[in-house]
């Protein structure tokens, strides 16, 4: 009777955890819909009542700030996370010395925003919000320990409200103050404000939950830090190649340029849907499926890479053919410069859906350092391209975000190069074959897209789709299971996070 009330305890407590799993997803799901939606909102409205100027204010102080935070944060949000779900009992310990840590780390992270300010060439304005913005880092840094434990201790709802209020209140709130006439300044003080409500919400969330013990001792302070500096290299390189592009033009031209090349960069990052919902499909399945051999595992990815990478090459190339259009009617005339800096943009989509699934790849083979190596090689190679050609287009042209966006398209096509070295059973002759009649089709979508110029966007839209479509079948360079199986993929993906 004994052994069976314990089988029974043990079913019910595996159970509970699927369950809690199931529902920590579809809280997240649902919750990632809620923010993209509102971030399109912002997307759209905000940009165009402001201007590039203002645009470009906001993304320098969001450029900076971001690779600051990862410096601060010190890989110290994963780790947490790990910890906790492993020893529950430990959470208020390592919330509060994790708080201890990030506190102090903010006080350098203060005087190098400080030189940065002091040695550039900012109006009165530029310098207000990035000051703005280095306030609201500390409630954000102070945030992330209780995200950590809401996380590791599957309270998916707490951990994904968070998010949801501030998208929310940033959204609502932001397009609502630049209808009313306000400027950049009050929406950098909104995000201040905002994220000082939302450490509000998150202590009063972990009270109940967590005992936290604001005795912390130096040396336990430090052997956490010392611990998670592994995970802060990959976090410092990740955002840095992320971010410095903006920062670089903010530091070489004005807040204008800076403006073109945000709202481009903004657009093309919402393609990104097509490699994210597939690569979240595909991970675990590459994970669980792997025993060890790395051939085996190229193998079985090889069909959806193949598939991803042909379909990037048709809405990289209409997107660019309709991108001057559509700049023109989402944000208005004052934006026309940023056409260009989002047609060279996307030539960069390609090589960013095979990068991220050569990421699914490695991550699911227990190799991901290699490509953290890389993204360290792309970073300085960036660096470098940047430091030329802003200077260069901005010289010439007077816009250096040609220049900015030239070196994302050859950063991304080198780490895909590196990709192919590292993961050379990925693609065979085949696949090569294969992208080849899919360029081909591309070629004649873009002559027919071209050719209904005259019609307007929404035909030209759908003579892109028609004529892929048909072409790529024809062709071989897509099968029509192929299609039928990603459209059941994203409807199921639609519907769970509808569900949620």
């Amino acid at each position: 009777m004994i052994v069976e009330a314990v089988a029974q305890a043990d079913v019910q407590e595996s159970v509970d955890s699927r369950h809690r799993f199931v529902r920590g997803l579809g809280v997240l799901a649902g919750s990632q819909l809620v923010t993209w939606g509102l971030t399109l909102a912002w997307t759209v409205v905000v940009p165009r009542v402001l201007g590039p100027k203002g645009i470009g204010e906001l993304t320098t102080a969001t450029s900076a700030t971001s690779i600051l935070l990862t410096i601060v944060e010190l890989g110290l949000t994963v780790l947490l996370v790990r910890k906790i779900a492993q020893d529950r009992s430990r959470a208020g310990e390592l919330i509060a010395t994790a708080l201890l840590i990030q506190a102090v780390l903010y006080v350098p992270a203060v005087a190098i925003m400080g030189v940065f300010i002091g040695f550039q060439h900012f109006d009165a304005e530029q310098r207000v919000i990035l000051w703005l913005a280095t306030a609201a880092m500390l409630p954000t840094i102070l945030k992330l320990p209780f995200q950590s434990a809401f996380q590791a201790t599957e309270n998916m709802g707490r951990y994904a409200a968070t998010g949801v209020i501030t998208k929310l209140l940033n959204s609502i709130v932001g397009i609502a103050l630049v209808l009313l006439g306000f400027g950049v300044i009050s929406l950098a003080t909104l995000a201040a404000a905002i994220e000082a409500f939302t450490l509000l919400l998150n202590v009063r969330w972990a009270r109940p939950q967590f005992r936290i013990m604001w005795q912390v001792k130096a040396r336990r302070a430090a052997a956490l830090a010392v611990e998670s500096l592994p995970f802060s290299a990959n976090y410092i390189i990740h955002s840095s190649y992320l971010w410095i592009n903006a920062v670089l033009l903010a530091v070489f031209t004005s807040a204008t340029v800076v403006g073109w090349y945000g709202v481009s960069s903004r657009l093309v990052t919402t393609l990104y849907f097509l490699p994210v919902i597939v690569s979240t499909a595909l991970l675990p399945r590459l994970a669980a499926s792997y025993d060890g051999q790395l051939a085996a595992l190229q193998a079985r990815a090889r069909p959806v890479v193949e598939l991803v990478a042909v379909l990037g090459l048709p809405i990289a190339t209409g997107a660019a053919l309709v991108g001057a259009p559509l700049i023109e009617l989402i944000y208005g005339a004052r934006f026309s410069a940023s056409a260009i800096v989002l047609s060279i943009l996307l030539a960069s989509v390609p090589f960013c859906y095979f990068n991220i699934l050569i990421w699914q790849v490695l991550v699911a083979s227990s190799r991901q350092i290699i490509w953290t190596k890389v993204m360290a090689g792309a970073l300085v190679v960036n660096v470098a391209l940047n430091l030329v050609l802003i200077n260069y287009f901005q010289a010439r042209s007077g816009n250096g975000a040609i220049g900015a966006a030239i070196s994302v398209v050859v950063t991304e096509g080198l780490m895909s190069i590196a990709g192919v070295l590292i993961l050379p059973g990925l693609l065979n002759q085949a696949s090569f074959l294969r992208l080849g009649r899919a360029a081909l089709a591309t070629i004649v979508m873009a002559a027919g897209v071209l050719a209904v110029r005259t019609l307007g966007l929404p035909v030209q839209v759908l003579a892109g789709i028609a004529m892929f479509s048909l072409f790529a079948i024809v062709l071989r360079a897509v099968a029509v299971d192929e299609i039928r199986n990603l459209y059941s993929a994203v409807r199921r993906r639609r519907s769970a996070s509808a569900t949620a």
